[in-house]
């Protein structure tokens, strides 16, 4: 198979990506503090076993897992508050208050139910690429997008508050390794144009800030500048700036 590449998205490969976890102690306490007032809040959704849990614990560890099973997320799991720090000195750096990650077995009612409550500032989808993986992908993104629509029509105070917190919605088309370059690009493609004709309907003011990134969240192969050059993209959004 033909491994896909980042393409137009990619970062400049001077760009470095440091993750880390605040501690209660000295200088960090100040910090801890500050991203519990005012940090950014992530929720990473998407169907069974497309690579939720492999992109969250990439984040809490800056490791990618060898390919095998890892136990299903069977409630929503919150992470330890954590630094994404961005630029070849980490001169440049995200607070975040925190990272949700969710069952993918759960109905895509109780999905949007999680968007509705939780109200992130950005929203990770992790879909599957490979074969019948990718439809099933695809079709969980449209009943995803469907059903966001339909909950969202009456604006109620949750409904306008989560509208107004949302600043960025990254798509991660996953296990790229398992499909030719062109049929990979073609799919990403396809994903990012569904979210942004759906979503832009809930989130008026994201719709030029929805993108489709490829990864491996595996090792091997040895693709983890495509994990990184998503996470650097998502940081950018979230502090105002744009490498999209």
């Amino acid at each position: 198979m033909e491994t896909g590449t980042a393409g137009d998205n990619m970062v400049e490969p001077t760009t470095t990506v440091v993750i880390e976890t605040l501690k209660l102690f000295g200088p960090k306490a100040f910090k801890w503090l500050k991203t519990k007032a005012v940090g950014r809040t992530l929720l990473v959704v998407g169907p069974a076993e497309a690579g939720k849990t492999s992109y969250v614990r990439y984040l809490r560890t800056q490791v990618l897992q060898r390919e095998g099973y890892l136990p299903r997320t069977e409630d929503v799991e919150k992470s330890p508050s954590f630094l994404i720090k961005v630029g070849p000195t980490g001169q440049l750096y995200l607070d975040a208050k925190y990272m949700r990650d969710t069952p993918g077995e759960a109905s895509i009612a109780t999905v949007v139910k999680y968007v509705l409550r939780y109200k992130p500032h950005a929203l990770v989808i992790v879909l599957d690429l490979r074969g019948e993986e990718y439809e099933r992908s695809r079709k969980w993104l449209e009943d995803f997008c469907a059903k966001m629509v339909e909950k969202t029509t009456v604006k109620t105070r949750k409904v306008l508050r989560t509208q107004k917190r949302m600043r960025y919605i990254q798509i991660l088309t996953n296990k790229i390794d398992k499909v030719k370059k062109k049929k990979a690009a073609e799919r990403k493609d396809k994903v990012q144009g569904i979210a942004r004709d759906e979503l832009v309907k809930v989130y008026a003011g994201v719709g030029a800030n929805i993108f489709a990134f490829p990864t491996v969240l595996v090792n091997p192969p040895n693709r983890e500048d495509l994990i990184k050059n998503a996470i650097v993209n998502l940081s950018w959004a979230l502090m105002g700036q744009r490498n999209l």
